[in-house]
């Protein structure tokens, strides 16, 4: 990731396919170090990406990553954001 990052550091913050950013794989994969690495180059914590138009923190959530959704907390994620089924984190 970082060597991705390093040669082109636009793509901490770009949307993939289905408007899904690097930070959304980090959150539901569970990797901390990656997310923090992200966070610190500039993606957007609240990004919203997906077939449900959800946050990398409700991504974590929903497949119960609770050491993620920790660390997304501590660095500002916001918990009031709805989802498209009309989830909210709270």
């Amino acid at each position: 990731v970082v060597e991705l990052i390093e040669s082109n550091p636009s793509l901490a913050s770009t949307p993939l396919d289905g408007n899904v950013t690097l930070l959304h794989w980090a959150a539901i994969n569970n990797r901390i170090q990656i997310a923090e690495y992200l966070l610190n180059k500039n993606a957007q914590i609240d990004a919203i990406g997906g077939e449900l138009h959800s946050t990398p923190l409700q991504w974590a959530a929903r497949n119960g990553k609770l050491a993620m959704v920790v660390f997304l907390l501590s660095r500002g994620a916001d918990v009031s954001i709805i989802d498209g089924e009309g989830q909210i984190n709270r």
